[in-house]
């Protein structure tokens, strides 16, 4: 489960500057998060990730921007589908730096958090096991 940062770390344009002109933190976003509870810069909640992922709703859909915050690379993101009836949204990324391929499914879970479900490639080293 993943929960909204909605002023600081945007990466999406003109939503920083809106962050630092309102009043209250985050009052000049609401219409941007009300128009769908999946928009926003999502982060982990108890900080296991450094991946943020920005979701903005569009007339054709959605965009999204995965960024790993801490070395600042972004995914190369790919087939963004939206299934109105459940309310998931789901799309892949590539993390070059590493070739790590994810699939990830989101959903609304409440007030300011979305829930994720992902699954992604991993790699490690085998040694030969000894014959007797």
């Amino acid at each position: 489960m993943v929960s909204v940062w909605p002023c600081g770390n945007s990466t999406e344009v003109g939503l920083e500057d809106k962050c630092h002109q309102s009043g209250s933190p985050g009052s000049d976003l609401e219409g941007v998060l009300k128009s769908s509870p999946l928009s926003g810069t999502w982060v982990s909640l108890d900080e296991i990730s450094s991946v943020e992922l920005t979701i903005r709703k569009k007339r054709s859909g959605y965009s999204v921007i995965a960024k790993d915050s801490y070395d600042g690379e972004i995914a190369a993101v790919s087939e963004v589908q939206y299934q109105k009836s459940p309310g998931v949204l789901s799309f892949a990324s590539y993390w070059t730096s590493s070739g790590r391929f994810t699939r990830y499914r989101m959903s609304p879970n409440g007030p300011g958090k979305v829930e994720i479900t992902y699954t992604h490639t991993d790699s490690e080293i085998l040694v030969r096991k000894n014959r007797k």
